[in-house]
């Protein structure tokens, strides 16, 4: 536990760290129409006489949609940082794992770990902002959901300004009587497109408001609402997240557990390969599967794909009576098989014993095939150096050997309860990153002002873009309004 709350505070400190250097970045701010208009509409505003201000000031902080953009960003670097530096599996020793690093990087290790680098995604820095991003999200949601949605209906109240658009303002003297234009305006904007607001009653006769694509102010709901879910399964994740890396090779079963059955590589063509799947329930029938190198697929509820082929030397040698002999691999991390899978490097030697023959053979692959050395038991020098051709069989003492060139494929597979949460996730943020930037709302009130016998229009537009962008595009329209 005390080596948590050390990581915590380091995490928590950096965190810090950064939203201080954050207040000297741009932030989205409410561009200032010189009129009384508050933007402080949040669910602790509206009952801020009952509340202490550091309630009202800490709501206000982490619903800023910054929070969200140095969260998001703390969370990528940190999945960057876990797919550059191995992590360490939970069954791991401290001094395997630190083996396993670069060597660049092996000097380091101790202070990788005791910083929580070696297990990224069950420390404080994955977990810390991504509980900061959550929160930030349902504040958010709370802030925006009540007002886009009465904007998405019949009501858009010039004192919410959305947080992620910003306000202009643009003056255009009108040619005529303000109340003839004021009463053909709203049929003039139903003709660009606009749906025209019922009349707002803080705003006076001499306004009108209009929007459209209003229902894209409630992109936010699925950006934000998305990110929630998104999170909600990782939590999940954490508890229900099952993974199992296969190493199949060529027409070996091997039984997995996730699966529910055994799965035998039988044949491979360039990026496929064909493997027979036998349940472990003897009433599902067996398959023949095809699979993809780096093509995820679905099978028995679980996520699979390919994620490499190496080649490996295949050998197996039989005696004078044709019985297939057991063979001793010198690697120590393979056990003794009647048939051996050695992986092969060129130029590099593989080697194996025939214990029941008293023979040490060495294969060495090169350019013209295959070079066999062998040492009997009583020599201390190989005696007999041949080259071979694949699966070219060679006898020596009556025991036949043949090696053959085949691949083994290396599979990984996931089983998790919140994949359905990702997808939802997923599909929700893209609708609200669709809605938001590909189909962008846009609000505008327009306010008729006479002085004498001139009379001026005052338009004012909230949309998502920079300001400059916004007066552009409102100095545009209103000439296109008030132009015969």
């Amino acid at each position: 536990m005390s080596r948590l709350s050390v990581q915590f505070r380091r995490v928590a400190f950096f965190i810090a760290f950064l939203l201080k250097t954050l207040k000297v970045l741009p932030t989205f701010r409410v561009y200032n129409l010189n009129m009384d208009i508050a933007n402080q509409n949040t669910p602790l505003s509206f009952r801020s006489e009952y509340i202490p201000r550091f309630m009202v000031w800490a709501w206000r902080s982490l619903s800023d949609p910054q929070i969200t953009v140095v969260a998001v960003t703390a969370l990528i670097g940190v999945a960057f940082l876990g797919m550059i530096i191995p992590q360490q599996a939970p069954t791991m020793a401290n001094a395997v794992w630190v083996s396993n690093l670069s060597p660049s990087i092996q000097p380091w290790g101790e202070w990788l770990m005791a910083w929580g680098i070696a297990r990224l995604f069950y420390s404080m820095w994955f977990w810390l902002p991504a509980a900061i991003l959550l929160l930030n999200s349902l504040l958010i949601l709370a802030d925006h959901v009540p007002f886009a949605w009465q904007r998405g209906k019949h009501h858009a109240p010039i004192t919410w300004q959305h947080p992620l658009a910003r306000r202009a303002e643009y003056f255009l003297p009108l040619p005529h009587n303000s109340q003839e234009f004021l009463a053909v305006l709203p049929q003039t904007l139903m003709a660009k497109g606009f749906f025209i607001y019922q009349p707002a009653e803080d705003l006076g006769s001499n306004t009108v408001t209009a929007g459209r694509y209003r229902g894209s102010w409630l992109g936010s709901f699925g950006l934000y609402f998305g990110i929630v879910v998104l999170i909600l399964g990782l939590l999940m994740s954490r508890y229900t997240l099952n993974v199992s890396r296969l190493t199949l090779l060529p027409q070996e079963p091997m039984s997995n557990q996730l699966l529910g059955g055994q799965l035998k590589l039988t044949a491979l063509d360039g990026q496929t390969c064909q493997i027979n799947y036998t349940p472990a329930t003897a009433s599902v029938v067996n398959q023949t599967l095809t699979w993809q190198l780096y093509h995820p697929q679905f099978f028995q509820q679980t996520l699979t794909m390919l994620t490499s082929f190496e080649p490996v030397l295949t050998i197996e040698t039989k005696d004078k009576a044709d019985k297939t002999v057991k063979l001793i691999p010198k690697q120590e991390d393979l056990a003794p098989s009647e048939r051996l899978h050695l992986p092969l490097v060129v130029n590099d030697p593989v080697h194996f014993q025939i214990p029941q023959a008293g023979l040490t053979v060495q294969v060495i692959q090169n350019q013209s095939g295959y070079n066999v050395q062998i040492i009997r038991r009583a020599e201390s020098a190989p005696s007999i150096n041949t080259t071979i051709q694949a699966s070219e069989p060679f006898t020596v003492d009556g025991y036949v050997t043949t090696v053959s060139l085949n691949y083994k494929a290396n599979m990984v597979a996931y089983r998790d309860s919140a994949l359905l949460l990702y997808l939802i996730g997923i599909a929700l943020i893209g609708c609200g990153i669709w809605f938001i930037w590909l189909r962008p709302p846009l609000q505008v009130w327009f306010f008729c002002e006479t002085n004498g016998a001139e009379s001026q229009l005052h338009g004012v537009a909230e949309k998502f873009g920079s300001t400059a962008e916004i007066i552009k595009f409102l100095e545009t329209l209103l000439i296109k309004l008030t132009c015969p």
